[in-house]
């Protein structure tokens, strides 16, 4: 069927691109598609994650987030070194709640903040008033 054929097809591109890049291929699935619901929401939205224990894209998955840590612990050195001379941090990503209650913990025992703001990304992201694409 055409459904079959598609997904060979996604997986041949896989494999030729990986096979280019020298990633060897073990695994030749594609990966599986589910949502969780965001109960939180007003409106109910979908987080869709696609995930696969054999996936086919992997090792280039692998190697990218092995890039994208590194390229965030460099960052993370980087700002937590300059803060100390700027008193102001700009690095602001949590990788916990626990890790985010001790940073507000350790502001407040400097100075007690006078303010907290939170932001959406989602509403960042589109800009105010930018209506969510469904």
């Amino acid at each position: 069927s055409s459904g079959i054929n598609a997904e060979y097809g996604i997986i041949r591109e896989h494999v030729q691109f990986c096979t280019k890049l020298g990633i060897d291929m073990q695994d030749l699935e594609l990966p599986f598609l589910h949502a969780l619901a965001k109960l939180h929401k007003e409106t109910l939205y979908f987080r869709y994650i696609a995930a696969g224990k054999r996936c086919s894209s992997k090792p280039l998955v692998q190697i990218l987030t092995s890039i994208l840590k590194l390229l965030d612990n460099t960052v993370k050195i980087k700002e937590t070194f300059f803060s100390k001379f700027k008193n102001v941090s700009t690095y602001w990503i949590s990788k916990n709640i626990e890790s985010f209650v001790r940073v507000l913990d350790n502001i407040n025992n400097l100075t007690k903040s006078s303010s907290v703001h939170s932001f959406d990304f989602e509403k960042l992201y589109l800009g105010p008033g930018k209506a969510r694409p469904e």
